[in-house]
């Protein structure tokens, strides 16, 4: 449903990380294998979330809280408000074909 959008932004951010690696004079080699864990860890990202809205409140919150929180939340209830947001906005999307901002 939004294979499209997503190939988008993952295009996007591997042309302008590679634009950046080039002004930091980064050599080919480290510059094709950071950009291979950073999508392999996108796609991870996105894998999960996907997962969490689809099975339920407690899978995306572990999800957001690997993700976005490395595993560092303090305050649940801002874990709560993130996983809240992230099925409203799902929902939305889904629903309307628009996103909730």
């Amino acid at each position: 449903m939004y294979r499209r959008p997503l190939q988008s932004i993952v295009r996007n951010i591997i042309n302008v990380s590679a634009s950046r690696a080039t002004l930091g004079k980064i050599d080919a080699i480290h510059r094709k294998e950071s950009m291979r864990a950073m999508t392999e860890t996108f796609y991870a990202a996105i894998f999960g979330y996907d997962e969490g809205i689809l099975l339920g409140d407690g899978v995306l919150a572990a999800a957001l809280w690997r993700n976005m929180f490395k595993r560092q939340c303090e305050d649940p209830r801002q874990l709560e408000l993130m996983s809240l947001t992230a099925n409203r906005c799902s929902s939305s999307i889904l629903w309307t074909g628009r996103t909730c901002y």
